[in-house]
């Protein structure tokens, strides 16, 4: 009751959307388009007015006046309306959408001659891309995908084999792609601690476990920053937080009680995340998940391919088939060959085509010849690459 009372009082007054506002602001989304773009706008002030509390803003801009870019200051010239759609029940609930990322207003933005461009500084996350934009592969867009998070370069053809395949979790930063950098972050921290520890005989009381746990929250914190700090990803996050929290602490606790307390101190710090699907779909898939391994447990009898390979099985059909009411209910689609191209594309992605592109943003600051070669693998291992799509769609 108070989240939607705070909520209420941030709307625009009848006056604010009734005729064309001047705003200041910082954009907040990426930007890739330099003309019909659509971008976010956190608004610091409406007509000459300071506000006290920043407000969200989505605008579309036919013919910018330059090349909008994440991190710019400016000062435009609106006309907003306050956040709807249609209420069509088969449709995409819109409205939800906007209400759930707390944007307050859309609109457009006027030809106007006060609209100018105050600060040129763009965001690192912007930066990066655009160099790796620059380097015009065929499959950018679906680089941009899953090193960044920004989706806005995937056409209507790419969305379609999205859908048939069901690897929409693969191209969106999420808690997978997190737990994957977690584990190269720890083994390497603990790698290159452990051979400078074990040389200098006045460094062995350091407990290297609990530095590298500390300094792996940062890494994935910096991970979170490049995925423009998505909701999946800081739910991914804040999993990790407690169970570092409680591994620092010598605190025992369970999975149960740790999902608790992620699904509790989730709500309380983005209150409005209940209203998006992308909530109900990771924590639904978390709990099925440690559903799976509770009820049929992993044997500890050594390393074996064919145990690894019937566990990832188990799960994709586990997964598959207990999420199938949430996933039917939402998208009113069901890809039956999804558990097979999971059990395929999950392990490339995430063990060999992830890792590339984020040790290609590394390269983008140091060698960027050496950021070519990796993106140019990871080009040729992209999913449009590993799956058919020159056949023509259904």
């Amino acid at each position: 009751a108070s989240v939607g009372h705070w909520q209420y009082s941030l709307q625009l007054s009848s006056e604010q959307t009734s005729q064309p506002v001047q705003i200041i602001g910082e954009v907040s989304s990426l930007v890739i388009a330099d003309k019909n773009i659509r971008f976010n706008l956190n608004v610091t002030q409406i007509n000459h007015q300071p506000l006290i509390f920043t407000r969200t803003f989505r605008l579309s801009w036919r013919d910018p006046l330059w090349q909008v870019q994440q991190g710019q200051k400016v000062g435009l010239v609106v006309k907003v309306k306050p956040p709807h759609g249609l209420a069509n029940e088969a449709g995409f609930n819109y409205q939800q959408w906007l209400f759930s990322e707390g944007i307050t207003a859309t609109g457009y933005v006027k030809p106007h001659v006060d609209n100018e461009l105050i600060n040129d500084v763009k965001s690192i996350r912007q930066t990066l891309l655009n160099q790796m934009l620059a380097f015009d592969f065929p499959h950018s867009s679906w680089l941009a995908a899953l090193t960044y998070g920004y989706r806005g370069l995937l056409q209507p053809l790419d969305w379609r084999l999205v859908q048939k395949t069901g690897v929409a979790h693969l191209i969106a930063i999420s808690g997978l792609h997190l737990a994957l950098v977690a584990s190269v972050s720890y083994v390497l921290i603990t790698w290159i601690g452990g051979g400078l520890i074990s040389r200098f005989y006045s460094l062995h009381y350091i407990n290297l476990h609990n530095i590298a746990m500390l300094l792996t929250l940062f890494s994935t914190l910096a991970y979170s920053a490049l995925a423009g700090f998505g909701l999946p990803t800081l739910r991914a996050w804040l999993m990790l937080f407690l169970f570092s929290t409680f591994f620092l602490f010598n605190k025992n606790i369970g999975v149960k009680s740790l999902i608790l307390l992620a699904l509790t101190g989730f709500v309380l710090l983005f209150p409005l995340s209940i209203f998006g699907l992308s909530f109900w779909l990771s924590f639904a898939a978390v709990i099925i998940i440690c559903f799976v391994f509770w009820r049929w447990p992993v044997k500890k009898n050594g390393f074996s391919v064919v145990a690894l390979f019937l566990g990832m099985l188990k799960v994709q059909l586990c997964l598959t088939v207990l999420m199938l009411p949430l996933v039917a209910s939402q998208f009113s689609y069901i890809s039956t060959v999804s558990p097979f191209v999971n059990l395929i594309a999950v392990p490339i992605v995430t063990m060999v085509l992830v890792p590339i592109c984020i040790l290609g943003v590394v390269c983008l600051a140091i060698r960027p010849e050496w950021a070519f070669e990796l993106y140019s693998i990871a080009n040729c291992l992209s999913l449009p690459a590993l799956c058919d799509t020159d056949s023509s769609p259904p």
